[in-house]
């Protein structure tokens, strides 16, 4: 580390220079000039330069917790602690991690919306409303976001899931993020109205799982709806092989971990990818739902009431 004083009349300034160039913080350079005023013929001293570094530290660090809480259009609400929950309008995300690593992820399950109106919250909306067909080829495809009080998108393709979210600015979580994303959430065994939707007769609206929270703040992340990422695979398997993951994991189900594919109109295409989904949902048995349910057995074509999913922004 190199220090620079820059003597004037009556003040000192100075910069912090690291490995030769200027702090930067995102895409811009912040010049750490910090004026002192001294009188005439003042002494400075080595705990004067050091106070007024330690100064700087604390600002820049009060800067980068600010600058990086919430993404661009997107405002902090504060008054949601223990987490650092941003919102554009009625779209929520929530921040995952910490760091360079750090990201946002919806804060619920996604809806689809076409302007304002909301598609696939209680039936296949493919045709409707100027069409989103089920391959996502849409000159206007709809846009997904995180609402709270709305009916999460179901009977929705991979296809239609990628591009909604990609309409919104943002892109499916893949395996690894959704896992991070879901770390900490309870996973009850006989669970209570807001607990985590793993028995229910149907799926809920969003907002209804406030015991069923990750650690950061996403909710509904086990059970409710079959959530698709980003992820394919390929293989030659059978689809109605399960096995269940040690206790350790809850004993969560793992599903057609050899893939063959479950197409939309309910044929089973050997040799076909499979898109994953995870986390399991209401209908598929209990115990068997939970963060580390992961299930290959669906072609992105595939469509089904119990699917849905969630956006991630990146930094």
């Amino acid at each position: 580390m190199k220090v620079t004083i820059e003597l004037a009349p009556g003040t000192v300034k100075r910069a912090l220079i690291l490995g030769g160039g200027l702090l930067m913080m995102g895409a811009a350079a912040l010049a750490l000039a910090v004026p002192v005023t001294y009188s005439e013929g003042s002494v400075l001293t080595a705990k004067s330069l050091n106070d007024n570094f330690a100064n700087v530290e604390q600002r820049l660090a009060a800067l980068e917790v600010n600058e990086r809480a919430c993404p661009a259009a997107y405002t902090q609400d504060t008054s949601i602690t223990g987490i650092v929950d941003c919102k554009n309008g009625d779209d929520e995300i929530v921040k995952v991690g910490n760091g360079p690593s750090a990201f946002w992820i919806d804060r619920y399950e996604s809806s689809v919306w076409d302007g304002a109106n909301q598609r696939f919250g209680s039936a296949d909306d493919s045709l409707e409303g100027g069409g989103f067909p089920k391959n996502g080829q849409s000159s206007n495809p709809w846009v997904a976001k995180s609402v709270s009080g709305k009916a999460p998108a179901r009977f929705i393709t991979w296809f239609q899931a990628q591009q909604a979210c990609r309409a919104s600015g943002k892109r499916l979580p893949n395996g690894e993020e959704w896992l991070a994303a879901g770390r900490g959430t309870p996973d009850p065994t006989t669970p209570t109205a807001t607990d985590c939707n793993i028995s229910g007769a149907n799926s809920r609206d969003t907002g209804q799982g406030t015991t069923c929270q990750s650690h950061w703040g996403a909710q509904d992340m086990i059970g409710n709806l079959w959530e698709w990422t980003a992820d394919w695979h390929a293989g030659l398997g059978d689809t109605t092989t399960s096995s269940n993951w040690p206790s350790d994991y809850g004993s969560d189900g793992a599903w057609n971990i050899t893939s063959s594919a479950n197409s939309e109109d309910g044929a089973t295409l050997v040799g076909a990818p499979v898109a994953a989904v995870r986390g399991g949902s209401w209908d598929s048995g209990g115990t068997n739902s939970g963060l580390f349910a992961l299930a290959l057995s669906d072609s992105p074509t595939f469509w089904r009431r119990s699917r849905g999913f969630r956006c991630l922004l990146p930094r």
